[in-house]
């Protein structure tokens, strides 16, 4: 080898006896706390007496089903009893919960339909009774994320009011709740000449359609369809009776009005006739005179109104 190089090398310090007792000190310190673990009968690491985990995040759409599995190796199998936690609380078999054994090694537990609470972390935890100890090994935890669709009661149909004149602007909406899976809304049968506009807010999404109220519209509904990505069928909801009141009935409404003023009217006229009649003979001119009066003091009212 060149003399060169070997000039060139750095000098090594030598070992010296405090180096060799401080690695020695930490040896023993970590062969310690190895020692102590073991004592307490605990498994920190469970993850050598287990085969198969579940799955690190699973995402599952509310309303359908989810199924996770463990298995636990040959050496672990015959002494371990496996359990399934979430958020570190134990689960028994119960409504939308089965937890099942489907032999000495294998665990399952199934959720069905999912629900939005169901979020959160799952384990599987082998317990082993080491006199008054226990030995407990468990896998990594699986995120469980709700993919959230809206509620069965949606989409909701209203009217701005329960009754409409002609003319008058007739307000629907059709909403649904805010979730992560967007909802797409449409009118089926609205009005073509309906106006519609999107809207929304912090907690709900829709759309609302505007026309005015005309007598084809009345007794009429009008169908919302909310269709929801992932979802096969879509949802329909349709809206209360739209009443339109009548032309008809205004017309008759403003003529009882001026048939009760024209009552009036006469009456009072009427209260005066007797104070005219003390001054005319009775006699049969005179009669037809006051028939003249009465034929002219209804032209009058007549008139007037």
């Amino acid at each position: 080898m060149d003399a060169s190089l070997l000039s060139t090398r750095p000098n090594m310090p030598p070992i010296t006896r405090s180096d060799k007792f401080k690695l020695t000190v930490v040896v023993l310190y970590h062969w310690m706390v190895m020692c102590l673990f073991t004592l307490e009968g605990r498994v920190v690491n469970a993850k050598p007496d287990f085969s198969y985990e579940p799955q690190p995040y699973l995402s599952i759409k509310e309303g359908s089903s989810v199924s996770m599995a463990c298995l636990l190796n040959k050496e672990a199998a015959d002494s371990f009893k496996v359990v399934w936690t979430k958020d570190s609380y134990y689960i028994e078999n119960q409504n939308r919960f089965s937890v099942s054994k489907v032999n000495d090694r294998q665990y399952t537990l199934q959720i069905d339909p999912v629900k939005r609470e169901d979020e959160g972390i799952y384990k599987c935890v082998g317990n082993k009774e080491n006199g008054t100890l226990y030995d407990t090994i468990f896998t990594s935890g699986c995120q469980l994320l709700v993919i959230k669709i809206p509620g069965p009661q949606y989409p909701e149909v209203c009217l701005s009011q329960t009754r409409y004149n002609i003319g008058q602007n007739i307000i629907a909406y059709c909403i649904s709740e805010r979730v992560d899976t967007p909802s797409n809304l449409t009118w089926v049968n609205s009005p073509d000449v309906g106006i519609i506009e999107p809207i929304e807010n912090s907690s709900y999404v829709g759309v609302k359609i505007r026309f005015k109220a005309v007598e084809k519209v009345n007794q009429t509904t009008i169908l919302c369809k909310m269709t929801v990505d992932g979802v096969a069928v879509p949802r329909f909801k349709r809206s209360m009776p739209i009443v339109v009141n009548p032309i008809l009935q205004k017309v008759v409404t403003s003529f009882e009005s001026a048939s009760i003023s024209a009552v009036v009217l006469t009456n009072s006229l009427y209260s005066r006739v007797p104070v005219i009649e003390d001054t005319i003979p009775s006699n049969a001119d005179g009669i037809e005179y006051m028939s003249l009066i009465k034929m002219f003091t209804c032209l009058l009212v007549f008139s007037i109104l």
